[in-house]
């Protein structure tokens, strides 16, 4: 009935042909996915009647013996790829019934852009200065890179969302409070630093570069956006 997709990005190549042998003419497909335009892809691939997207606010972490510790948090944001209010209930339903705590966006699009609120700052400044969360928000300095970058996640989603034809937008203070929520998780380390600490690769073209070529397109300056991949490029993660 469902394939749920939880790959890293960097196993995008590799999506259709795990996923494609699973599919029955009416199976759903939902995609978790980090970044921005995942579900794009699984459209094409698929049709995108059957495509979803769920969101993950969550901080988890997992062992080498794969035990998952539960940091914070724990709500997802579910979606559909053609904003299908009756196919997303579907999925809501399915979450519901396991009981888990769910969000209803506008759109899909809306969703991704909130959860890129939190992952430009974190995910990519504790990378660039190979730190937890604590050693973001605890900072001055790296506090405000990170406050800019959520503010400037914000301004280009309302744009892109302008763009795409939607009416409302991710109201300002999103931003703070995603440096707020994240002063009460302590020692956090994002999934991209688990990754660069591993040496593995990482999510970066979906997650930072999709957001700078969605900037570009509409016309939003992004130099807190443009600074951090400059600094990942330097480290060589780009």
């Amino acid at each position: 009935d469902w394939v749920l997709v939880a790959l890293k990005t960097t196993s995008l190549s590799h999506a259709r042909e795990l996923v494609e042998p699973l599919l029955g003419v009416n199976t759903r497909i939902a995609v978790m996915c980090n970044g921005l335009g995942v579900e794009d892809h699984f459209a094409r691939w698929f049709g995108p009647e059957r495509i979803f997207g769920l969101i993950c606010f969550v901080g988890v972490g997992r062992d080498d013996d794969g035990f998952v510790h539960h940091v914070a948090f724990g709500h997802v944001s579910l979606g559909h790829f053609q904003d299908n209010g009756l196919e997303r209930e579907h999925l809501r339903q399915l979450l519901d019934g396991a009981g888990i705590e769910c969000e209803i966006p506008n759109s899909l699009l809306e969703a991704r852009w909130r959860k890129l609120g939190w992952n430009l700052p974190f995910n990519g400044l504790c990378v660039l200065y190979n730190c937890t969360t604590d050693g973001i928000v605890g900072n001055s300095e790296r506090r405000a890179f990170a406050l800019e970058l959520s503010r400037e996640s914000v301004r280009i989603g309302n744009c892109d969302l302008a763009a795409h034809g939607f009416g409302y937008r991710i109201e300002e203070e999103w931003a703070d409070l995603q440096l707020a929520r994240t002063d009460t998780m302590g020692a956090y380390a994002p999934s991209t630093l688990v990754d660069a600490r591993a040496g593995r690769a990482l999510e970066v073209d979906m997650m930072f570069a999709e957001a700078a070529r969605r900037a570009e397109a509409v016309g939003v300056p992004a130099p807190a956006l443009m600074r951090l991949i400059d600094g990942m490029r330097d480290r060589g993660f780009l």
